[in-house]
């Protein structure tokens, strides 16, 4: 580490080739289900390694900055005890003093994360920073902000937000990679793409459907619907439990895009028209919706279920992005699913004769699955038109 800081090229190379080996796996999973960084930022970048150094000088500069031999620390405590924005960060948990740099020289995480906040500020000219950590660094990500104020990056400690989650756990035990207990990322994805699979062919058996490339890319999709909705499913800071041989338990990422796929297949039927995606019938939705004498309609209790999900999109919406709480829209999605599926089991659509409740339905069903394709898209499940 003390070479690696001190911009030793052999070092520095050997690093590299490490980390990069491990982000190529990372990259390789992550983009299995949709994820993708559109850039890495590294420790040994010359601005980061820079301003590093100066966070560390400029804390002896402050009231609460201190050295002992090398080692230089900064007593958050004290600052604690005499200053009530420390106090907020912290709330009931005094914290300690925290060290900036070792006795031999070398620094440490905490503060090339501070550095690294300043960077993300005055380099990349960010208004706000989301750094989406484990709840393991809860303490970590105090002290970034505290010793940021202290240093008189108020605005900085201000607009730094820890998006913070808890982990996950297998059911009876913990995960430990060091113990070898863990179930990784892909096998998971892999045992429900067999488990959509095996669905899938069972249902379509009638059907005389073959096992063929694109039957493999809707399983593979119907997994990551899983993985995600799984992931998503619990609040940010509560543990996921849940037992990987009862998966067949933990299957609404896949429902909800059979529901939406329904949705479309609706509208296929009542247009003729072979559509991929709800716009592809807006002209005639639109000219139903013209057409349709809203005094005439009377709303049956389906109906008005569904309508009122529809119209409180908006605020789950932003009571997720208030909140930090994606499981909000996940618990939105699968709601609005439900009061669809319930109402195909007790209302015709295509087969309603009076014309006026017909267009109505017709366009009900298009605003449904246009809202339902947004929270998909949210949520990062993959749109399959057909299944």
């Amino acid at each position: 580490m003390k070479l690696y800081e001190e911009g030793d090229p052999r070092i520095t190379r050997l690093f590299r080739e490490a980390i990069d080996l491990v982000l190529k796996g990372f990259e390789s999973t992550l983009r299995r289900i949709g994820i993708v960084f559109d850039s890495y930022d590294w420790e040994s970048h010359p601005e980061i390694k820079k301003l590093t150094k100066e966070i560390i000088e400029a804390s002896l500069k402050t009231r609460y900055g201190g050295s002992e031999g090398q080692a230089v620390i900064v007593d958050l405590g004290k600052a604690y005890e005499e200053d009530e924005y420390i106090r907020n960060i912290f709330g009931a948990e005094k914290p300690e003093r925290v060290v900036l740099r070792r006795s031999d020289g070398t620094t440490l995480y905490v503060s090339r994360d501070i550095a690294y906040t300043i960077y993300k500020y005055s380099v990349t000219g960010a208004k706000k920073v989301y750094n989406v950590i484990a709840t393991e660094q809860n303490l970590e990500q105090k002290q970034v902000r505290s010793v940021l104020y202290l240093l008189g990056y108020k605005d900085y400690a201000d607009n730094t937000i820890h998006l913070a989650y808890e982990m996950v756990h297998l059911k009876g035990y913990r995960m430990r990679g060091r113990y070898g207990r863990y179930i990784s990322m892909d096998e998971l994805i892999e045992r429900y793409r067999k488990l959509m699979l095996d669905q899938y062919m069972e249902s379509h058996k009638k059907l005389g459907v073959e096992e063929t490339e694109s039957v493999l890319d809707k399983a593979e999709k119907l997994a990551v619907a899983n993985t995600r909705y799984l992931l998503l499913s619990i609040e940010p800071l509560k543990l996921l439990t849940f037992d990987p041989k009862k998966l067949v338990e933990h299957t609404e990422g896949s429902w909800i895009q059979y529901t939406y796929a329904r949705l479309l297949s609706i509208l296929r039927k009542a247009y003729g028209k072979d559509i991929d995606e709800p716009d592809d019938v807006r002209e005639e939705v639109t000219r139903d919706y013209d057409g349709i004498n809203f005094d005439a309609v009377e709303l049956v209790r389906e109906e008005e279920e569904i309508v009122e999900k529809l119209m409180g999109y908006k605020d789950v919406l932003v009571t997720a992005y208030k909140e930090m709480k994606p499981n909000k829209v996940v618990e939105y999605a699968y709601e609005l699913s439900s009061a669809l599926n319930l109402f195909y089991e007790k209302i015709p659509v295509i087969k309603e004769r009076d014309e006026n409740r017909k267009r109505f339905r017709l366009v009900l069903i298009y605003c449904a699955a246009k809202i339902l394709g947004d929270a998909m898209h949210v949520m990062g499940l993959p749109v399959l038109p057909r299944i």
